[in-house]
């Protein structure tokens, strides 16, 4: 191991200079994309080159929303697929023409909840554009509630989409993003005997939008299966834990849902830890959730190490994590290296 470890040192040494003088090159290009020579580096850039950070944490297309280069963003966001948080930082921008720039299957319920924190009516309008909103998806955004409940069943069904196969955002999301308690209540009277387990899909859905209000009611009314599983496998817990909402997270686990259900992808504890959430991971293990648990991508160290959270990787070999467990991509330690984390590397 020892002699690993001092072998990732030195091709760490050597591929960060070769790394650094690249990067900086593409830093270059972006901000001074206005000759052959910065288009023609920007082309070169592939899925892998588009994931590397400069001194500042910033990948390319980062910095390119920051400098409002649109021409540099137009051409890095057709590289490949990025984290969730780079479209929602686009959707920060406040702009119409950088919204329009994200690919339609990244249009998801994350940026439409993030449009609407923003309270930006532009950006919203174009959004329901993009998705081809239902009449009856815009008045709910719109809170027209009175002239819902005047409608048929029949029309409210014709209007209601749960397929997202066609698009990444669904009736249900829509709702548990702009619709109160009240107006949730309303929905399950109006549609529960024509939509199997809508009830378990409004807490799945309002436990990944980290609606604790919300989570509450439908908890409260002592119907929906906490541990109910949607076709992948992932549960509530899964789905609040994934975004970070310990809160929900912790109300969920009261209300008797497992910390160590498992779907393909892996554990509430696993996707915790991708998403860097310590303090949650934290409360998952000490309620009970198992730090080895292994999902179809590895445990909960594996996935902080791929995310390069190095504090969180103390803290899981802490509570008893194994660091020779290993994924389909290698140990942590190898992940860790894949992904260019040298300090996690050292721990």
């Amino acid at each position: 191991m020892l002699f690993l470890v001092l072998m990732l040192s030195c091709t760490f040494r050597n591929f960060n200079v070769q790394e650094k003088g690249r990067r900086e090159d593409i830093s270059k290009a972006i901000r001074e994309l206005d000759n052959d020579n910065s288009k023609a580096i920007l082309e070169k850039i592939n899925k892998y080159t588009a994931l590397h950070k400069d001194e500042n944490g910033l990948l390319p297309i980062e910095e390119a929303i920051e400098f409002d280069n649109m021409e540099a963003v137009q051409l890095l966001i057709k590289v490949g697929e990025y984290p969730d948080e780079i479209y929602e930082r686009i959707v920060n921008k406040k702009n119409v023409e950088l919204l329009n720039l994200i690919p339609q299957e990244n249009l998801d319920y994350r940026l439409l909840s993030r449009i609407q924190k923003n309270e930006d009516k532009e950006l919203e309008e174009e959004f329901l554009k993009k998705i081809e909103a239902t009449e009856l998806e815009r008045l709910i955004v719109s809170g027209q509630i009175e002239e819902i409940k005047n409608k048929s069943k029949e029309w409210i069904l014709d209007n209601y989409k749960d397929n997202i196969n066609q698009r990444r955002i669904n009736t249900v999301e829509i709702l548990c993003i702009y619709g109160g308690i009240d107006f949730i209540k309303d929905i399950i009277k109006i549609l529960e005997k024509d939509i199997k387990d809508i009830k378990e899909y409004l807490l799945f859905t309002v436990s990944k939008l980290g609606k604790k209000e919300a989570m509450k009611y439908l908890l409260g009314l002592g119907i929906a299966d906490v541990n109910a599983k949607k076709q992948d496998g992932i549960t509530a817990l899964m789905a609040a834990a994934k975004n970070g909402h310990k809160e929900v997270c912790q109300l969920l686990i009261e209300k008797g849902a497992d910390v160590n259900a498992v779907s393909m992808l892996g554990t509430a504890l696993t996707k915790a830890a991708k998403g860097g959430h310590k303090e949650l991971c934290q409360m998952l293990i000490e309620k009970g959730a198992d730090v080895n648990a292994v999902g179809l991508r590895g445990p909960a160290l594996t996935k902080a190490a791929e995310g390069g959270h190095k504090e969180l990787c103390q803290m899981l070999i802490e509570k008893g994590a194994d660091v020779n467990a290993v994924s389909i991509r290698g140990t942590a330690l190898m992940v860790a290296a894949e992904e260019g984390n040298k300090e996690v590397c050292e721990l």
